[in-house]
Parts: structure tokens; C-alpha cells; sequence
């Protein structure tokens, strides 16, 4: 048989091969993501997805089931409140726990949430001039510089910076529309029905709600699939970001005051506007024990949460 006959025949194997590889590639690509908590838009079938909700709903949602026979009541300024333990789900306090009211800042919880599951850390975001002037909190970026995402998540959870979350949310990789679109996904895919947001940042107190029973839901979430945001959410020491051909210099640190003073505070996320009132996101670990608490519309900005976390810790589920 001619040789050039057989390296014709090989040839032909390893193209087959290759197409196949390419054919087999592309299919999985296209399959559903079906892992917990996850689902690709329009890749599933309305069952499977009505199947991922309810397991997300028994996975993440906080439960009430302590909470029925050992109902407390404690004086707060803030509307509603929940404090809870984020490795069983329990329920330990509750207050309007499903009242809709604007979460200010810690809608950037949901924020980290989406950026964390979509967006490489080390891939530059270019600062919009409409990024630029957000108003304050802000890192105080000029439109044409290029900035880390992990750089952009720090001032995000450090000082709530709102320039941050709109960079972050217009690096989206399909723009700043489908981020926003993916925060209100993650929030249905948790199976909740309080909240709806407009906004990365949390500055529109007019169309854009959760509660306090969401963000818990949400702070949850986070914390058991991507057990590493801990390290945004609860960073004490300043942060430097250094100049480069693609950005300039800057600095900034941890306006969250419990979160450097109160014993035990893993993470925090302040929020706050003239609607909105004060509003909270705390993680707090004492030995084997750790509690989540949430509040929103609080007349004080450290008491309702020092009196929720040592209520928490007394609550024996």
C-alpha cells in the first residue's frame, strides 16, 4: 500500500478527531449550569429551573423553625432587622424581617456576589466618565484609567465606593444592563420576593428595595459558595492601590468603626442615604459560633447593631 496512501488515512483520523474534540467542546459549553445557585439564562428548562430554586430555597434561605418557639423582643430604632446563624440557617431574631425598604450600600453585597461568580480579579476595568462622577463614596477615579477588579472590589466593601460599582458593573462583559440584570436573576434563582434592584451601588432609594430577610438570604449565599469574599468584607487594614502606565495612585480605609473596634467582627457593610436611613450588613464569629445580622431604616449607626449581635450570641437555638 503506498505510503503516501497511510499518511493520507492518518491524516484524515487525527481531522476526525479534531472535529469531534471541537463538536464535543462546544456542546458542553452549551449545556445548563446546574450547579447550586448557578443558572445560565435560557439554557434550562423551566422545571429544572423551578427544581434549582427550591433546592437554593432549603440550601440558603434562613428558616424559622427555632425561631417560632423563641420569639424575642429587644428595643431597635431600625424598621426591620434579622439576625441569624449563616451555617444552619437558623433564625434567631426577627423584626418586619420581609418589609420592603431601600437597602442603600449593602445592595453592593449582591454586587460582590455577581462580580465574584462572573469576572476575572485581575482583569482591568476602564473608568467611564458617568463612572467618574458618581457621587460620593467614591474612590475618586478619572475617566481613562484602567483599575484591577480586586482593586475595585476593596473600595467597593472598604469605604462603599459607589464609582467602584458602577465601574465594576460597566466592565460587565455584556455592559452594565445584564449586571444588573444578573443581581435580579441571583435574587429569583434564591428564590426571594422582596427585593429589586436598579443599581450597583444602592444609591436609588426610589425604585430599589430588598429586606432584611433577602440580604441575609444574599450574605448567606455568599459566604457559603464563595467562602473567600470574607477577606473584601472584612479587611481593617488601609489600602494602596500604586501608580501604573494604566492608573494613578490611591488610597483609602475601613470606614465600618465595629468592624476595627468590636471583638469578633469578621465583615461589615455599612449603607446609608437621607431615605434609606441607616442600614447594616454584619458577620461576627465567637469560638465555634457565627451570626449574620442585618438592619435597615435605623435612626443610629452602631447601636442597633451591637444590640442584635449580643442578642444573637445569647440566643441558644
Amino acid at each position: 500500500m503506498p505510503k503516501n496512501f497511510l499518511s493520507l488515512v492518518k491524516n484524515k483520523k487525527v481531522i476526525i478527531a479534531i472535529v469531534l474534540v471541537i463538536v464535543i467542546a462546544a456542546i458542553y459549553h452549551n449545556l445548563p449550569d446546574t450547579k447550586i445557585g448557578a443558572v445560565k439564562s435560557g439554557t434550562i428548562s423551566k422545571n429544572d429551573y423551578e427544581k434549582i430554586v427550591a433546592t437554593n430555597i432549603e440550601k440558603f434561605q434562613p428558616k424559622y423553625d427555632w425561631y417560632r418557639e423563641n420569639q424575642g423582643t429587644i428595643g431597635l430604632t431600625a424598621k426591620s432587622a434579622i439576625v441569624i446563624d449563616p451555617n444552619n440557617g437558623d433564625i434567631l431574631y426577627a423584626k418586619n424581617e420581609h418589609e420592603k425598604l431601600p437597602p442603600a450600600s449593602i445592595a453592593k453585597i449582591l454586587t460582590l456576589t455577581i462580580v465574584l461568580e462572573n469576572m476575572k480579579l485581575d482583569s482591568l476595568c476602564t473608568v467611564s466618565q458617568n463612572a467618574a462622577d458618581t457621587q460620593p463614596n467614591k474612590i475618586t477615579m478619572k475617566a481613562g484609567e484602567e483599575m484591577k477588579v480586586e482593586d475595585l472590589i476593596y473600595g467597593l466593601m472598604m469605604i462603599s465606593a459607589n464609582d467602584a460599582a458602577e465601574v465594576l458593573a460597566e466592565c460587565f462583559p455584556e455592559g452594565r444592563e445584564k449586571f444588573i440584570e444578573k443581581m435580579n436573576e441571583k435574587v429569583k434563582e434564591l428564590g426571594l420576593t422582596d427585593s429589586n434592584f436598579v443599581d450597583p451601588s444602592g444609591l436609588n432609594d426610589e425604585t430599589q428595595y430588598s429586606s432584611a430577610f433577602d440580604m441575609a438570604t444574599i450574605t448567606r449565599y455568599l459566604l457559603n459558595t464563595r467562602p473567600e469574599s470574607i477577606k473584601y468584607l472584612g479587611r481593617k487594614e488601609d489600602y494602596s492601590v500604586y501608580p501604573t502606565d494604566h492608573n494613578e495612585s490611591h488610597y483609602w480605609y475601613q470606614i465600618s468603626h465595629l468592624l476595627k473596634t468590636f471583638a469578633g467582627m469578621e465583615g461589615a457593610k455599612t449603607g446609608y442615604t437621607h431615605i434609606a436611613k441607616n442600614t447594616y450588613v454584619g458577620i461576627v464569629k465567637k469560638g465555634e459560633k457565627r451570626i449574620v445580622i442585618v438592619y435597615l431604616a435605623a435612626e443610629t449607626t452602631t447601636s442597633d447593631a451591637t444590640t442584635l449581635i449580643e442578642y444573637g450570641f445569647s440566643a441558644k437555638p
